[in-house]
Formats: C-alpha cells, sequence, structure tokens
C-alpha cells in the first residue's frame, strides 16, 4: 500500500492556470458533477473473499497509474480559474482510494485546503478518480493515499 506520495510543485506558479473557456462560454458552477462515486472511509466494514491470492499492487505500480493525476488536478484548477482568481489556487491535495482487485476506484475521498475548497477542484477531482484504472491482482482491495501540493 501506497502510503503517501507528495508530488512537488512543477516549477511553475498558478499564474500559468487559465480557465479554458471564452468568458462567454464558462458553464454554470452548479453544471461541474461530482463523480458517482461512494466517499472512502477506512472504518466502513468489507467482506473478505479467503479464496483471492495474497497479491497487493506495489508502490511503483500505484505511482505510475496515479502519474496521470497530477495532470488531471491541473486540468481541474484551470477549470476552477474560470470562477475564482488563479491566484488563490494553492495549497494540499490529499485523496483516499480504495482499488478492487479487478483495478477500479471503488470509492474515493479528498481532502483539500480551505484555498481549493471550491466545487470545480473538488468535483473535477474526483470525477478524475473516478476514471483511474489499475492491473488486476490476485488478491484484495488496495487502500491508497496520495497527496499533491499546489504552489
Amino acid at each position: 500500500m501506497l502510503d503517501a506520495l507528495v508530488i512537488p510543485p512543477t516549477g511553475g506558479q498558478l499564474e500559468y492556470a487559465q480557465c479554458p473557456y471564452d468568458p462567454d462560454d464558462v458553464p454554470p458552477i452548479d453544471s461541474i458533477r461530482d463523480a458517482d462515486l461512494p466517499e472512502f472511509s477506512a472504518s466502513r466494514t468489507r467482506a473478505s473473499n479467503w479464496e483471492r491470492g495474497d497479491e497487493r499492487l506495489d508502490d511503483v505500480t500505484l505511482s505510475q497509474h496515479l502519474a496521470p493525476m497530477q495532470a488531471e488536478v491541473m486540468r481541474c484548477l484551470d477549470l476552477a480559474a474560470c470562477y475564482v482568481p488563479s491566484d488563490d489556487l494553492f495549497g494540499e491535495i490529499e485523496m483516499e482510494l480504495e482499488v478492487t482487485s479487478e483495478g477500479r476506484v471503488r470509492a474515493a475521498s479528498i481532502d483539500v485546503s480551505k484555498q481549493l475548497q471550491v466545487d470545480p477542484v473538488m468535483a473535477c477531482t474526483r470525477s478524475a478518480i473516478s476514471q483511474l484504472r489499475f492491473p488486476s491482482v490476485d488478491g484484495g482491495n488496495t487502500f491508497v493515499t496520495y497527496a499533491m501540493t499546489i504552489e
């Protein structure tokens, strides 16, 4: 299980976050939908399948498959720049995922710094998480914490 992966700043400041829409074409903020993905809860009861193997996703595989999240989060920040000043878009994003043995994200939660608590960041990020795919393993579900720092 990957305890935490902190992505260092990409080197640029977020003044590069730019709304991808012309001012007249910005969609209403309430049209930005969250994924239909259950919230992750570490305390939730889970059924075990004792006939599965003990294989798990390793840190290298998790890192490779989570790497696209950095680009997706930056896309979400571009979207958020349509609604809030891009100078305000900085902070921490922490994601907790439950990945099934089939490689699909079963549940996810995100926790963001106060500055990033805007619907375009939170809903867009959860939607991107729901699209992640991992290799199948002969074992149980994998629980992942993935963190990014946006400066």
